[in-house]
């Protein structure tokens, strides 16, 4: 079974219907060739066993666009399409979860979206069902390219890889891409202690408590929540030297619903040196 971690991946595992290019790979070979589309060109590329995560393999879905393109985050933001990954014809697979990079905030005529630009490399962690057989990798991905207009491209990627092999000469592309990784639990240096949900004044806010071992550069928070809820830019209150904060976003829903308390929302606290994601419960106010 492949299923995805909701702070690790947030996409649906769903097919998208429609024309593709495929690329290929030899036998047990630890990158695929290059797919080459209009603006941007997609493969993916094998790193070997995880250094972090006993009997589990690391590949990559690693993305250029052409110069002045971008494309978009899991969560977009207020405007934009978060790339498709169909993956239900991989085999020997029984766990799969998609990482995502941090993105660059774009504030555009009022407008907060969360993209990449130039490269990304989203790191998929598989673990195999058969250590000793190759997983075969199929996916098909579909994802908006933007300049002054945006558009969707598509490709299949196809990878064998042996769960056991690791390729070296990849190990600089997969090390240099953890800095823009966020941690996916508390840490001494960083960790999200708490979200309350609150209801003044008629407006609706989530408040996130996130600390610090250093005092925080520029913090930054993106909240992630059930279909339908948009979140405004949050106020940032510092306090014990700037090392711990208080993080409070206006949050509204076409159907005026309201996030109860007992549901999770996905938090990102981020600023110039480090960054923590983490899935959520909402408490009552303390």
């Amino acid at each position: 079974m492949i299923k995805a971690a909701v702070a690790r991946a947030c996409i649906a595992l769903l097919p998208f219907f429609g024309a593709a290019v495929c690329a290929s790979s030899s036998a047990h070979a630890a990158e695929a060739a290059w797919v080459m589309k209009e603006h941007s060109s997609i493969r993916v590329v094998a790193w070997g066993p995880s250094p972090d995560e006993p009997d589990a393999i690391v590949l990559g879905i690693h993305l250029r666009l052409q110069p002045g393109w971008e494309t978009y985050w899991r969560t977009p933001g207020d405007a934009g399409v978060p790339p498709d990954f169909f993956f239900d014809e991989t085999e020997n697979v029984d766990e799969l979860y998609v990482d995502w990079p941090l993105p660059e905030r774009k504030v555009q005529a009022g407008m907060t979206t969360y993209v990449y630009k130039d490269e990304v490399l989203l790191p998929v962690t598989i673990y195999p069902h058969e250590a000793a057989q190759p997983v075969k990798f199929r996916m098909r991905v579909t994802y908006a390219v933007c300049r002054e207009v945006c558009m969707l491209e598509e490709a299949d990627l196809a990878l064998d890889v042996m769960p056991s092999a690791k390729d070296a000469k990849l190990t600089p592309l997969f090390e240099e891409n953890k800095a823009r990784m966020p941690v996916l639990e508390n840490t001494p240096e960083l960790a999200i202690d708490r979200v309350n949900g609150t209801d003044a004044d008629g407006k609706r806010r989530l408040e996130v408590v996130a600390r610090s071992n250093t005092a925080f550069v520029n913090p930054q928070i993106i909240i992630e929540a059930a279909p339908g809820f948009a979140f405004k830019p949050a106020t940032v209150a510092a306090t014990m030297e700037g090392r711990r904060l208080m993080l409070r976003s206006e949050y509204t829903h076409p159907n005026n619903m309201a996030i109860a308390e007992g549901e999770t929302v996905v938090v990102t606290v981020f600023d110039a040196t480090h960054a923590i994601e983490r899935i959520m419960l909402v408490y009552p106010p303390e």
